[in-house]
């Protein structure tokens, strides 16, 4: 199910393939979480431009995979997602990139909509939404490691 009224821009600056399929794995999950009527812009970076968004906006010197940044004024906000480290995470966790890519953009996008996961009660709760969305992706099994939550590369 696709999101009705969601506009969904994406730049990919990576020269990359991924921008139809990021687009539809956006609008897919938008339309699950029931979101309507809201812009929200993905921006694909390589690992330079990542690790200077990571390193500006959260003082983390390495590139990371997605950075969620909420504007009201937009209604949902962006994301910027760096494919070379998804690719990197998802050989590090033995899954396919586009589960990683999957699980990246359903992360950033509960990010957009307010979950967390400072907090362990934080945690479980975006945890328990991102394994919902995962089961109707088709990846029960995804993303199965200890100690995530505290900072993703």
């Amino acid at each position: 199910m696709l999101s009705p009224g969601c506009c969904v821009l994406v730049k990919d600056s990576t020269r990359g393939k991924n921008a139809t399929k990021v687009r539809n794995i956006v609008l897919k999950t938008l339309g699950f979480l029931k979101v309507k009527d809201s812009r929200l812009g993905v921006q694909l970076v390589g690992i330079r431009r990542m690790k200077q968004y990571n390193c500006q906006f959260r003082h983390k010197d390495y590139a990371t995979d997605v950075l969620s940044f909420p504007d009201p004024d937009e209604l949902l906000g962006d994301l910027i997602v760096c494919p070379q480290v998804v690719k990197r995470n998802a050989r590090r966790y033995g899954n396919t990139y586009e589960s990683e890519l999957i699980f990246v953009l359903i992360h950033g996008i509960l990010h957009l909509l307010g979950y967390n996961h400072i907090q362990p009660a934080e945690r479980v709760r975006m945890e328990r939404k991102e394994r919902q969305l995962l089961i109707h992706f088709g990846y029960q099994d995804l993303r199965q490691r200890s100690g995530f939550g505290q900072d993703h590369r």
